[in-house]
């Protein structure tokens, strides 16, 4: 079942268009992986789906689907924490359900990897 249907995405900010028809799906148990070089819409394309960007064309649809996602800058919250407490506070829920299923013989790595230009 699809979780996140992103459906020809257009943004821009100024005269730089930083999504331009942009599709992707994600079905329930899939893991997505956004890579690409800096100012590829990686960070605004998550902030889009998760309602705290608007786009300029497009449509963005999401069921139950959990998203995780690091601020490219995290706030400092003690001298103490590590990026390691930082991750596993965010990604919780991944890592929860990646160890559930590693332990009982049901491990798949169901990873998707799209790739922005």
């Amino acid at each position: 079942m699809i979780e996140i249907s992103v459906s020809n995405v257009q943004k821009s900010f100024g005269f730089k268009r930083v999504l331009d028809g942009f599709d992707l799906e994600a079905s329930t148990g899939e893991r997505i992986v956004l890579i690409g070089p800096n100012s590829s819409g990686k960070t605004t394309l998550f902030n889009i789906i998760m309602g705290e960007e608007s786009l300029d064309k497009g449509m963005v649809a999401t069921r139950r689907a959990t998203i995780g996602m690091l601020s490219q800058i995290p706030p400092k919250v003690s001298d103490y924490i590590t990026v390691r407490d930082i991750l596993l506070k965010t990604f919780k829920d991944v890592f929860e359900a990646s160890e559930y299923e590693y332990r009982n013989g049901d491990y798949q790595l169901g990873l998707k990897i799209t790739k922005m230009d």
